[in-house]
């Protein structure tokens, strides 16, 4: 097998013009025209609806090429296509090779006696706009419902739905070739598929808490079996063709390998051999579909391989905060006489199930990893940006590594958008994240043609087989609330009966059974939420999973999360604005009012500029000004999400996980985001990395009653020291007492609990409760609660003080109060970091440090401890009104 890959020499041209614009590969429309200066800005005032129109037209790509002739003579020459947005027709040297409708599909083109020595390739992409616009859908079978914020039809075409828009997304249905494009060249023999399984042998394991948790985990190490099923698509005999599995422990060392020959034997397909080796199939084998299909000969015959690679002592992989990440690659490898082909996987040896057992609430869902039930801890997951070339590597690192330092252990991957490439699964194996992966359909209905059937069908092989070996996939997921649509959204009573059918026909025949002949290992889950499926009350809080938005589109307060006792709460969210110098990217200073045109333009849920300030006059004093404004919708965001958290945390084992909407935004926006379009943490995110913590504490206040809890998500039991303390906004203690106990492993308790209302009474005001946590493994947390509303409290003016100093890998920044200081905000001007915490309270005035990792600071000057001490600005909650 070679390969050519298609990168260079793109050109772009709208049909009907005769300009050609470069574009570089990966490219789209927009990154296109953006680059060569032919389109203003999209994301940047109210330009969004202009470039929109602009999307209406259609658009052809363009390339010339050289093919060797070593290439030429072989038997098979395919055109690769990983990502084409979306309505393509694909011209070599004038002849119509193929076309494509789904964005999510990997097309395969045959190109023997059209390829030649120099090449012309065109790709003409119709507009999706154009598309939906004037489709019309099957007589009878209607579709009226538009999800908030979409175009109306965006469920007519297999696109990412948010392209057309989305209660945080812009409208802007890009076109292109989003993903890479290559020749692949062959004559006789090639691998098909390849099926990795594992089957993990433990002895007896000590109970969860008796012995550390390193320890624990390498109880669980046992003994594993790596199973390996490579289809070899064979044509001729295939004498002499050799295949081989090799897999490398983490530190490249052979640890296993195994081989069979192959050849073509009779009408039997018996021709494998070696050692431990079976598993031979014939021209049904699954795997080798598609009549005809190129590589393959007119029967589609195929030979299976089965190889077995036993790992004596396997290093685990373990989802973040149990233990680590070791990651094993197996190399395929097929020899032929006409050349090689190697695939490569990267694999974590782990098991990964979810549980739904009955119990005294009703039925669990909980996730299990290596025979562990955890509290999954993470957030929902959308497009990186609106225009997906602009989609990097490193943008994904940053996101998927900013999770994984807020302690998450898992990201939803929501039904809305698209599947990620393979850099985020890659990544996500690496940090320790489990994926819940969303198939890709959200909050629509569908006519379940027979064209989409098939559509779908190929769609769902392809990116399941491409996803399936990750360590860190935890599950499949039909889709995105479509099964609550239907149930009680009103959908069924405006919508036909046949259409309610085809969704039984999609998420609970077509899509379950075609994922599990692809994967038969990963647990499969209808809709989110769910009980189940069967549209069985999906939203049944002791079954399944839930969404819970009471809180924002309800407008309850924060409180009303204490009443709600789900199993796990896949999505519940509340929106805030990004920092002001994001707003500085789209918006002039003329537009800095929450409700002038751009800012609500920047603003796809309807009136939620307002529903903040109405929260905001709950909880907090009318800000001062526009940047007050901000930074205290960022402090009712964090509050609203630690408030959920903390109360399902409190309730674990009825309670099993917590997923906020949502991580990312997808262009500059206000959102729900907890990291915004340029990767800016929010507050938010900052309290995710205290309110996940696998050992966290937490307080909730009835009354004058104090409740202080404590979380310890290990492995093992861990001692706890904490100080409770009543204090005065000066910092004069009023009460004090410490309580020591052992929160069990993968327990939550209250550990104090007191009646201060005699105490505080005539000052409720100008007290507040502090809980200090000192753990034993020297994890230290400090929570604070106020008694009344922090727009009730009487805060003093604080002076903070600072200090900067300079390390070889880190700045250090000392700060004293007068004080007290509820909710501390650094930022530095001209320039980005990470703080190792932020937005955090000042109680005592006793020093507190906050660091800055030098790889966390992004700047255009060289920074030193003097100019992080002049760029460095202090923002509090007493500052923010008048």
């Amino acid at each position: 097998m070679e390969r050519m890959m298609l990168n260079n020499g793109w050109h772009l041209c709208e049909k009907g013009s005769s300009e050609w614009i470069p574009v570089t590969m990966p490219g789209s429309v927009l990154s296109g025209l953006l680059a060569a200066g032919k389109i203003e800005d999209p994301y940047d005032r109210e330009n969004e609806y202009i470039v929109r129109e602009k999307l209406a037209n259609d658009f052809i790509f363009r390339t010339f090429f050289p093919v060797e002739d070593v290439f030429l003579a072989k038997k098979h020459q395919v055109m690769v296509c990983e990502g084409l947005d979306t309505l393509a027709k694909v011209y070599l040297n004038g002849t119509l090779i193929g076309s494509a409708d789904n964005m999510h599909r990997t097309w395969r083109f045959d190109c023997a006696g059209v390829l030649a020595a120099e090449n012309c390739l065109e790709i003409h992409f119709d507009s999706a706009l154009t598309f939906i616009r004037s489709y019309e859908g099957t007589p009878g079978k209607e579709i009226s419902y538009v999800p908030t914020g979409c175009i109306s039809g965006n469920h007519y075409i297999r696109k990412a739905h948010s392209m057309f828009g989305w209660d945080w997304s812009a409208q802007l249905p890009d076109m292109g070739i989003w993903r890479p494009a290559f020749l692949e060249f062959f004559d006789e023999v090639r691998i098909e598929d390849v099926r990795i399984r594992q089957k993990h042998e433990r002895g007896e394991l000590p109970a969860i808490g008796s012995v550390s948790q390193k320890d624990y985990v390498r109880a669980c190490e046992g003994k594993t079996k790596v199973t390996v099923c490579v289809d070899v698509a064979l044509e001729g005999m295939g004498d002499g063709c050799e295949l081989k599995a090799v897999l490398l422990a983490p530190d490249q060392t052979e640890t296993a390998s195994a081989s069979a020959r192959i050849s073509q034997g009779g009408d039997g397909f018996d021709g494998c051999t070696g050692k431990d080796n079976a598993g031979c199939t014939g021209k049904d084998r699954a795997g080798c579909t598609g009549k005809n299909s190129v590589g393959r000969n007119a029967d589609g015959m195929c030979k299976t391989a089965t190889l077995r690679l036993p790992v004596e002592k396997p290093q685990l992989w373990w989802s973040n905060g149990l233990g680590g990440q070791p990651l094993y690659t197996l190399k395929v490898e097929l020899s032929a006489p006409e050349g090689a082909e190697t695939k490569e996987y990267t694999i974590g040896l782990r098991t990964m199930e979810v549980s739904r057992q009955k119990d005294q609430w009703g039925e669990d869902f909980a996730f299990v990893v290596n025979g562990v039930k955890i509290f999954s801890m993470g957030a929902d997951w959308i497009p990186e940006d609106c225009v997906y070339p602009w989609i990097t590597r490193e943008r994904i690192e940053h996101l998927v590594s900013s999770s994984a330092r807020a302690n998450y252990n898992m990201l939803r991957v929501w039904g809305g958008g698209y599947y990620p490439s393979d850099d985020f699964y890659d990544l996500c194996d690496r940090y320790g994240l489990i994926v819940w992966q969303d198939l890709m359909y959200a909050c629509n209905v569908y006519d379940f043609t027979r064209e989409f059937e098939e559509n779908i069908r190929q769609e769902t092989i392809d990116n399941v087989r491409r996803l399936r070996h990750h360590a860190c996939l935890g599950l499949w997921c039909g889709n995105n609330e479509i099964e609550s649509a239907w149930d009680h959204w009103g959908i069924a009573e405006t919508h036909c009966a046949a259409l309610k059918a085809d969704y039984i026909k999609q998420f609970e025949y077509l899509l379950p059974r075609v994922t599990q002949e692809e994967d038969d290992v990963t647990f499969y889950w209808p809709s989110s939420p769910s009980s189940g499926g069967c549209l069985d009350d999906p939203d049944d809080h002791n079954r399944g999973d839930n969404h819970y938005w009471d809180v924002w589109h309800g407008l309850k307060p924060f409180s009303d999360y204490r009443k709600q006792y789900f199993r796990f709460c896949s999505e519940f969210g509340f929106e805030s604005f990004p920092e002001r110098k994001t707003i500085d990217t789209f918006a002039r200073p003329e537009d800095c009012n929450i409700f002038s045109p751009v800012m609500e333009s920047h603003q796809k849920n309807g009136t939620a500029n307002g529903k903040i300030l109405s929260y905001i006059s709950e909880n907090f004093r009318y800000p001062k000004d526009f940047n007050s404004l901000i930074y205290v919708s960022q402090l009712l965001q964090g509050i609203a999400i630690k408030a959920g958290v903390d109360h399902w945390r409190r309730h674990r084992g009825r309670c099993m996980g917590a997923l906020y909407w949502q991580i990312n935004d997808n262009w500059p926006v206000a959102s729900w985001a907890s990291i915004d379009y340029y990767g800016r943490w929010k507050a938010l995110h900052y309290m995710a990395k205290e309110f996940f913590a696998p050992k966290a504490g937490s307080i909730y206040i009835e009354g004058g009653k104090a409740f202080v809890a404590a979380a310890n998500e290990s492995l093992e039991n861990s001692p706890v020291r904490v100080t409770v303390r009543i204090r005065t906004t000066g910092l004069e203690t009023l009460y004090e007492e410490t309580v020591a106990c052992t929160v069990p492993a993968q327990t939550s308790r209250i550990v104090f609990e007191k009646d201060f209302a005699v105490l505080i009474a005539g000052r409720e005001r100008t007290v507040f409760v502090e809980a200090d946590y000192q753990w034993q493994d020297q994890t230290a947390s400090v929570e604070v609660e106020t008694f009344v509303p922090y727009k009730h409290m009487e805060l003093q003016m604080p002076q903070i003080q600072t200090e900067v100093t300079e390390t070889e890998k880190e700045f250090r920044i000392c700060l004293t109060t007068d004080c007290f200081a509820p909710f501390v905000l650094l930022e530095l001007e001209q320039a980005d970091a990470v703080f190792s915490t932020n937005y955090f309270c000042l109680t005592e005035k006793t020093p507190f440090s906050v660091t800055i990792n030098k790889e966390d600071l992004k700047a255009e000057m060289t920074m030193t401890a003097e100019e992080i001490q002049k760029k460095l600005s202090i923002r509090t909650l007493r500052e923010s009104y008048v």
